[in-house]
């Protein structure tokens, strides 16, 4: 599976959904920018394209380009609350490098 969805992500998404009064029911999982520790992944409403994988979760259909998982394997979307924060952040299950070693050596 391209897309993994946590009970607890699904009912956050649905909560900021509503909240923001927001329609849709496609999910993009797309790359929103590029740190020091490698991409970074978010969520937005979308359509489907054809060259996207997707997943069908209680309503809602998740897609991500093809490319990405090829890239970066299964994306897991989770949810988390820790001292005071919470919401939703994307994993995916190969690691991208990062750290210095993407930058040439020179950081410091």
């Amino acid at each position: 599976m391209s897309i993994n969805i946590s009970t607890e992500a699904l009912n956050e998404l649905k909560n900021i959904l509503s909240d923001k009064q927001l329609d849709g029911n496609v999910v993009r999982v797309f790359v929103s920018g590029m740190g020091w520790s490698g991409p970074q992944f978010n969520l937005s409403l979308d359509e489907v394209n054809e060259d996207d994988l997707s997943v069908e979760a209680d309503n809602f259909t998740f897609v991500v380009e093809k490319e990405l998982v090829d890239e970066f394997g299964t994306f897991e979307i989770k949810y988390f609350d820790e001292g005071g924060a919470s919401g939703i952040y994307v994993e995916t299950s190969v690691k991208p490098e990062g750290g210095c070693s993407s930058c040439g050596g020179s950081c410091s």
